[in-house]
This record gives structure tokens, sequence and C-alpha cells, in this order.
């Protein structure tokens, strides 16, 4: 006990607020319906019709919506299909936090620079309640930027392989967080590109070998049509899709049709990219992993709401750096209303769902403006590493 009250108030607040998300959100998966508020249902059909050798992407029972990750997901979700329902719902969540909780353990150790004490607690707390709702409801987009973090992380440290794994492993989740995988290889050439195609390759061909190759073929096939098909852009405004698009619609009324969004998302992606291999070698991977979330957000197919919990360690670091601005505090400030809005009836606060584009565009001009090296008195312990000869 004497330990606990020499932690600092921000350290025990921090320490405080991860056991409150854990024991709210786990204590309300052991006592409350199994169904209730949860998208786990899903994932589960997917690894049912996957072992039963089912299309995956055809009609879902009622209550569920369409399965929108490749096979590959499916495939992986099998063995979660054999044990009961509540162990599941608790297991699956705690899973997703540990390796969460780890990515921003190792984000702070080998790819963030140094920091007070104090900025280093609000990351933590930060970091736990902008992933709030997705944990709730056991989201993949918690695998999704747990991945991303460890990725990047293994960057850092020159584990090039380790790297590769963990971000292609984030894109087989939902394909466009390849996007982060692509700066990384920007970032780094010589020994990520090759790496990281192998390792897509591999997950690619590894449906085929868990099951029939001619199924996982067809089921590869669907997938893509599911995704063409998948167009939000005439939907009601609560139910399409929150990237930049979503501006016009809200405040003048104008819907962005899809083939102005791709193009423009095309564009952003190249701009990025070059933004990325121009950068000092210090500032590349972490310009790389800020600018590979904002574009899977603001420019990704699909995004919803609980997709921008994928954006938690990139704003939580923002605000905390040392030389953190008004506009990464204003990016957060406007999640943290975005969640707080999600927890009233949806009709009460109609007609506020610029707040999360906008958060986005606060924390991107914050990136491209506020310089993302460390102070040069402490940059050479925090280096990125170079690339080994190929």
């Amino acid at each position: 006990m004497s330990k606990w009250f020499a932690l600092s108030h921000s350290r025990r607040f921090a320490i405080g607020l991860w056991i409150a998300l854990l024991a709210g959100v786990l204590g309300r998966v052991a006592f409350d319906k199994v169904t209730a508020q949860t998208v786990l249902p899903i994932y589960l059909e997917g690894g049912r019709r996957w072992e039963n050798a089912e299309p995956l992407y055809g009609p879902m029972p009622a209550g569920l919506d369409v399965i929108r990750n490749p096979p590959l997901i499916a495939a992986l979700t099998v063995p979660f299909t054999e044990l009961p329902p509540r162990f599941v719902a608790l297991l699956w969540r705690i899973l997703l936090i540990g390796l969460y909780a780890l990515g921003l353990f190792q984000f702070l150790r080998d790819v963030a620079p140094p920091r007070s004490p104090l900025r280093h607690d609000i990351f933590w707390m930060l970091g736990a309640v902008l992933v709030l709702n997705a944990f709730n409801n056991a989201q993949l987009n918690l695998l999704i930027v747990a991945s991303a973090l460890l990725g990047v992380a293994a960057a850092a440290r020159g584990h090039w392989w380790v790297s590769a794994f963990w971000l292609t492993l984030s894109g087989q989740v939902k394909i466009y967080p390849f996007a982060l995988a692509g700066l990384v290889c920007v970032a780094f050439p010589r020994t990520m590109i090759w790496r990281t195609a192998l390792m897509l390759i591999a997950g690619l061909l590894l449906p085929c070998a868990l099951a029939n190759p001619q199924y996982a073929i067809d089921q590869y096939r669907s997938f893509a049509i599911t995704l063409k098909a998948d167009d939000r852009t005439d939907v009601a405004i609560e139910r399409t899709t929150r990237d930049w698009s979503i501006l016009p619609r809200s405040f003048a009324g104008v819907i962005v049709p899809r083939e102005v969004v791709l193009p423009v998302a095309a564009i952003a992606g190249i701009a990025f990219a070059f933004w990325v291999a121009l950068a000092n070698r210090e500032e590349r991977l972490r310009l790389a992993f800020c600018l590979g979330i904002l574009w899977m957000l603001m420019f990704g197919p699909n995004t919803e709401m609980n997709t921008y919990s994928i954006l938690a360690p990139v704003a939580a670091w923002l605000a905390c750096r040392e030389r953190s601005g008004v506009l990464a505090w204003l990016g957060v400030s406007l999640l943290l209303a975005a969640i707080l809005r999600a927890s009233f009836p949806t009709n009460l606060f109609h007609g506020l769902e610029f707040l999360q584009p906008i958060a986005a565009i606060c924390l991107l001009i914050a990136v491209l403006a506020g310089g993302l090296h460390p102070s040069r008195k402490r940059q050479r312990r925090f280096e990125t590493p170079s690339e080994p000869e190929a």
C-alpha cells in the first residue's frame, strides 16, 4: 500500500482509469445479455460459416450486420466458435485490450520521444478513454490499432520481420490499414518492401491451407464483390461514411459522389507517401505512423464512428508530446465529445456527425505543421534505426 501512495496523483489516476475501464466493460459482459452491445456474433458467424464451408458474404441471420472482413479473419475465428458464448465474449475482449496495452507500452518505449511523467500518464489516460466504444463492442478495430502499434515499435527496434508481420496482420483485418504498411515501406524501402510483400502473400495463402483451396478462392471473390457493392454515399447521414466527405453534407447538404471520393483518397495517399519520403530520418517512422492512421480515417472506405478508436494513440501522443499545441488538444476534445455523445440516445444530439472528421483534420494539421522530431538535447537516444544494406 505504501508503494501505491508513493506514486504521483496522475499515475494513480491513470491506473485507476484503466482498472475502471476493464472492470466496467468486463463486468457488464459478465452479467449482461451475451448479445448486448457487441459485434462479436458477426465474427463468430463468419467462423461458423468457414468451418462448414458456407458462403461468408451471403445474407446474415436477423439482427446481424454483414461480414466486412477478409476470409482470413473468419478462418482464424473458428476456434472461438467451439467455446461457451460468455467465455468467448470475455476472452475476446481481454485478448484485444491486452494486445492494445502492449502496443501502447512498446510505442512509448521504442517510438515516441521522452516526456514528463505527467504527460506519460495523460497518454495512458487518453489511450484508455478513446478506445472505450471499440472495447465495449468487441470490435476488431482494437486489433487493427494494436497491430499497427506493435508493427511500428518493431520497426523502431530494427526487428523488420516482426514489423512486417504485425503491419500485414493489421491490413488483413480490414484491408485499408495496408495504408500504414505502405507508408512504413516508403520510410524503409530496402528492408520493408520485400518482407511486407512476402508476409502479404503468406496471409493471402493461409486461408487456402486452412480450408479447401477452391472454397477459399471463392470467398475472396465474394469479398471483392462485397467491397465494391458496399457504397454508403446516399444513405442517411447518421449511417454514411464519416470521412472528410461528410463535412460538405453536414454543412451544405452536398453529397460527394464516390467517383470523387476515391480519387481524392488516392491523391492524399500519394501526397502522404511523398511527405514521409522527404522527412528526416529521425521523424520518418513517427510521421508514417501518424499519417497512415489518419489516412485510414479521413480517406479510407466506410469509416464509422467506432473506427475512430484507431486514432487513439495518435491523438494521445500528439496531445502529450513536449511541443503539443492547441490543434492537438482541440482534436482530442472533439473525439472525447463524440464518445460522450454516443452515450446518449442518438436523437438527442442529432447532427453532430462531423465531430470526428474535424478532429482528424485538426490532428492532421498538428502533424504536418508541428514537427515530429524530439528535442535536440535528447534526439540521439530516440533516433530511428538505419536500414541495413539490402
